[in-house]
């Protein structure tokens, strides 16, 4: 087993590894041409939440590893398409066409589709959730009436999106932003399955995504989360079989763990 103990800082990410044996250690993203194999662990700071708009960026490792994005920087720091078959505006880029592929589903079986990501965008934007990425929604038609100054929202739905069909979703922008491609690209626009909707707290101890690993048994808070590989992500394969996320109370105990 591998052992790479990753400790993020206000001043950065330092990363060490030991690597047992002489294979090289897998990172966990790969082409689908590599088989890969074998397992490595992470080590991490507790999580407040593995809903991606509750998150903050505070577990972009096991996000990355359970959701797909629907944009994302390559090695090369070119945007490429994940989920997105393509992102296009032809008024200025105020009003933005989201197709994403189809076929793809989350690991309990649940077809992706665009519903699933208005409604995940619905929930972060939503005030009374006060979810920290929603600020990230702001720029979408119908987010101050989901936030108003006084009271409570008359509506749970953001008047700008729209499901055109089941792969495809409208985005009307209050204001003309280029950059619209580069933001889906953070986890702030992730897609979320039924099943969070139906019981979070269940959710929450089995996080079901669409990507390219799902958990193995349950979450263990203040102790480790463990993922495997997906078989029905429709991606680029990872490299490892197995990754287990081990959960630190600081970065000194992780020093002292590797």
């Amino acid at each position: 087993m591998k052992r790479l103990v990753r400790v993020s800082t206000t001043l950065g990410v330092a990363i060490l590894t030991i690597a047992m044996g002489s294979a090289p250690l897998a990172a966990p993203a790969a082409s689908a041409s590599s088989t890969g194999g074998g397992t490595f662990s992470v080590g991490e700071l507790e999580p407040p939440s593995f809903v991606p708009g509750e998150n903050e960026g505070a577990a972009l490792d096991e996000l990355n590893a359970l959701f797909a994005q629907l944009t994302k920087f390559n090695a090369q720091d070119k945007l490429t398409y994940v989920q997105a078959q393509s992102v296009t505006s032809s008024d200025g880029a105020t009003v933005w066409t989201i197709k994403i592929k189809p076929g793809w589903t989350f690991q309990d079986g649940e077809p992706v589709t665009a519903q699933s990501y208005i409604n995940a965008w619905n929930a972060t934007a939503y005030g009374p959730n006060a979810w920290p990425d929603s600020q990230n929604l702001s720029d979408i038609v119908g987010y101050p009436a989901l936030n108003p100054a006084k009271g409570k929202p008359t509506t749970k739905v953001l008047s700008g999106l729209t499901a055109v069909n089941s792969t495809t979703i409208r985005v009307h922008l209050i204001h003309a932003d280029s950059q619209f491609p580069l933001e889906l690209s953070t986890t702030s626009f992730l897609p979320l399955p039924n099943a969070y909707f139906a019981n979070p707290t269940a959710w929450g101890s089995v996080p079901v995504g669409d990507g390219a690993y799902e958990v193995v048994g349950k979450w263990e808070p203040n102790r480790s989360l463990t993922v495997k590989r997906y078989p029905g992500y429709k991606g680029p394969a990872p490299h490892a079989e197995e990754i287990v996320f081990e959960i630190y109370t600081n970065t000194e105990t992780a020093f002292t763990a590797l």
